[in-house]
């Protein structure tokens, strides 16, 4: 899956956004959001394959969760899902980049913008919305 090697402390003044940040954006639009942002601290960190597979994972992961909300039956939970899924990219980015994200800050190194986080899972929200409402609009004309 997503290479979980040891990632030694940023020797640059780069931007690595916390498991926090990932977290939320992955509240405010879905798995895929969260993933972005992993992905993104991947790149910043020299591990451009485990970006790829951040991303791979984050779509998959989220096209699988909204095929199982149509699924589940009316009385389930509404936040259960949501928080299944961001309980475990949180634990699955501190323990792919915890240490990472951590050295980074204790040598000086900068946080990723909270704007942008909320930008990327708003912004994932839009997309996914659309899409679904795209999807549902095609599938009744027929």
């Amino acid at each position: 899956m997503i290479d979980n090697t040891k990632i030694g402390p940023s020797q640059t003044k780069s931007k690595l956004f916390s498991v926090a940040q990932i977290t939320l954006a992955a509240f405010l639009g879905s798995p895929i959001a969260g993933c972005l942002l992993l992905a993104r601290n991947y790149r910043e960190l020299g591990k451009g394959g485990a970006a790829w597979q951040a991303l791979a994972a984050g779509t998959a992961s989220s096209i699988l969760f909204l095929l199982l909300a149509f699924c589940l039956p009316e009385n389930f939970p509404n936040m259960a899902l949501p928080f299944a899924y961001c309980f475990g990219l949180r634990q699955l980015a501190k323990y792919l980049q915890g240490g990472a994200i951590s050295n980074h800050f204790m040598t000086g190194g900068r946080k990723g913008s909270w704007v942008t986080t909320i930008a990327v899972g708003l912004g994932c929200l839009v997309v996914i919305s659309v899409l679904l409402v795209g999807l549902i609009i095609v599938m009744n004309s027929q």
